[in-house]
């Protein structure tokens, strides 16, 4: 199913700040506070433009982690471990405008501040908007591709 309307997801960013405070009538002091920043984010239906930066870093990674007799977890670490950058910049992609890429301060920000449960959320609606079945019967029926002889394994 693909995104019908702008969905919202909100970050808590810890940050210390410097504040002043008044000890007495005319004495300042600066001091440093912990404050939580709450960031909402709109997730809008993605463009044709946005899926295709996301297809193309999706079409990099590198799956042989899975081939492996690796359990999950171990698959998990190592794809994690090699391709992080390339799901925040997939998040940061499905955060921005539709014409740009996301800048350098979004995915640091994705990087500090998102944990698995935001990555999953925005994963899941990537998931659902990535609807490739149109491009694919297109390029079935242009190209006229019998599927019966198609590698089942590719």
């Amino acid at each position: 199913m693909i995104l019908e309307k702008p969905m919202e997801i909100s970050v808590i960013e810890l940050r210390t700040v410097k504040e002043k405070r008044s000890r007495f009538l005319f004495f300042k002091k600066t001091v440093e506070v912990d404050r939580s920043i709450k960031h909402t984010f709109t997730v809008r239906p993605l463009k044709i433009s946005q899926q295709q930066r996301i297809i193309a870093r999706l079409a990099m990674l590198d799956e042989s982690p899975f081939h492996n007799n690796d359990n999950v977890m171990s698959a998990y670490f190592k794809l994690a471990a090699n391709n992080m950058e390339d799901v925040v910049y997939c998040a940061g992609v499905l955060l921005t405008d539709s014409r740009r890429d996301p800048d350098e301060h979004l995915l640091q920000f994705i990087r500090d501040n998102f944990d698995n449960n935001d990555l999953e959320s925005l994963w899941a609606v990537m998931a659902k908007q990535l609807y490739t079945r149109p491009f694919l019967n297109g390029i079935i029926l242009i190209k006229g591709i019998d599927l019966s002889k198609v590698n089942p394994s590719a």
